[in-house]
This record gives structure tokens, sequence and C-alpha cells, in this order.
């Protein structure tokens, strides 16, 4: 059973602050100029040469133990054992992203997870693949426009993880379930669109019609995409979970 995914507001004062610094950073972005570029060229099967993206919002590598999966999960389901179902999932997704996105790392990075989430929004929204090259340049637009380096580093440590946390379960949960429902027709479609839409809002507090224009004008994305995978590949995924479950 999958989670629709509905909505859960933001829980701590950086990830308030976070929100706040993004709406000053479309707004920014809109009065800048535009780069002679597409920021989304697909690389050969989502294979790139690239480091990772990097931000400073880091902080040291939490448990498996998700307290931003629970919290999700709590949100979202209505009895407990679908509460279960969903944080195992989300708990899942969040070693997809550590393991198969960001292995080898020794600290977890918020900066890079919310890049890709907002990449994965993109893809939910439009279409465009989760390609290395965007989810790079969505990374660079965060460390040049989303200044909350001052609230990062006064913040907890608690809420520091959370905000990762929640960003990397988003990214993998949002980008995967979008390109399965690209395969499943129109109405699948429109349910990824809706669900990137209603994260950008409660997580990050952005309009998402503002954001994809702001997108547009710095040529992060450049109109609609008709395949949102990596060269007709499949996204990689998370070590088998049992033989009926190896996908998110």
């Amino acid at each position: 059973m999958k989670p629709e995914l509905q909505p859960s507001a933001p829980t701590s004062r950086l990830q308030q602050s976070i929100a706040t610094a993004l709406a000053r950073a479309v707004a920014q972005s809109l009065q800048a100029h535009a780069p002679a570029r597409d920021g989304g060229s697909a690389s050969c099967c989502g294979v790139s040469t690239a480091p990772l993206p990097c931000s400073l919002w880091r902080t040291p590598r939490g448990s498996s133990a998700s307290a931003a999966a629970l919290h999700l999960a709590a949100s979202q389901a209505p009895d407990q054992a679908t509460r279960t179902r969903f944080a195992m999932l989300y708990a899942r997704c969040l070693v997809h992203y550590r393991e198969q996105l960001r292995a080898s790392e020794p600290e977890d990075d918020a900066g890079a997870a919310l890049a890709c989430f907002l990449a994965a929004c993109l893809q939910g929204l439009q279409g465009h693949a989760v390609t290395p090259e965007r989810w790079q340049a969505l990374a660079t637009w965060v460390n040049d426009f989303v200044d909350a380096q001052a609230a990062w580093q006064a913040a907890p440590a608690a809420e520091q993880q959370d905000f990762f946390e929640r960003m990397a379960i988003l990214a993998a949960a949002v980008g995967e379930w979008s390109v399965q429902a690209s395969r499943q027709g129109a109405a699948a479609i429109a349910a990824a669109r809706a669900m990137a839409t209603q994260h950008l809002k409660a997580q990050l507090g952005l309009d998402a019609a503002d954001w994809v224009h702001a997108m547009r004008h710095l040529q992060i994305v450049a109109g609609h995409a008709a395949n949102p995978s990596w060269g007709d590949a499949e996204l990689p995924t998370v070590p088998a979970f049992g033989v009926q479950d190896h996908r998110l």
C-alpha cells in the first residue's frame, strides 16, 4: 500500500526560517539574469562524473530510526496499523536516499536533500527528470539564493536532522512515485502533480506555479517534458526488502 502523501506542516523554527528564505529566493530569482543554458540536460542512463551536490547545511549522519518518518506517517494515517506501514515506507525512502543517492558520505547534507526534493517536485509537476545535472543546478540555486545559513547554524541538532530527513524522504518518495505515475495514465499523473504541489506548499511554503516560473526564468527547466526518467532507465532501487517489495 502506498500512502497518498497528504502534506504535513513544518514542525520547527528552522523549517519555518528556510521557508521564509525560499520565498525571498523565488522573488529574487525572477529578477536575476537568466543564464543561456538549460540545467536539465540528461546524462546517459543517469550516470554523471560530476561530484555530488553539496551545501553548508551539514549535520552528523543520523540513525536509520527516523523521527521524521514517524512524524510524517502520524500526520497522514488514520489508524496505528496504517501509520506503522507508512513509517516503514518512509524509513525505506530515507535508506534509499542515503545509500543509493548519497552513498559513502559521512554527513547528512540538508541543502542537497532540499535540492533533490525540489527536483523531484519539478518531476512530479511537469515531468522534468531528476537528472544529476538538474539536481546540481538546484543545489547551486539553493546555495546562491536561499539565505538561511544563520538559521541553520543557530538551530538545535534535532531540528537540523528533522529537516534533512523530511527533505530526503520526500525527495525519494515524490521522485519515485512521479516516475511510476507517468506510466499509469492521466489520473496518476494528476495525482503526482497534486502531491508535489501540496508538499511544496506545506513543507516549504512555496506556490508551485510561482516556483516553476522562477525555475523557467533561470532556465533550470525549459518547458514541459514527457518522460521523467534518466535516459529511459529506471530510478535506482532500494536494496530488496522482500521478494514482492523491491521498489519504494
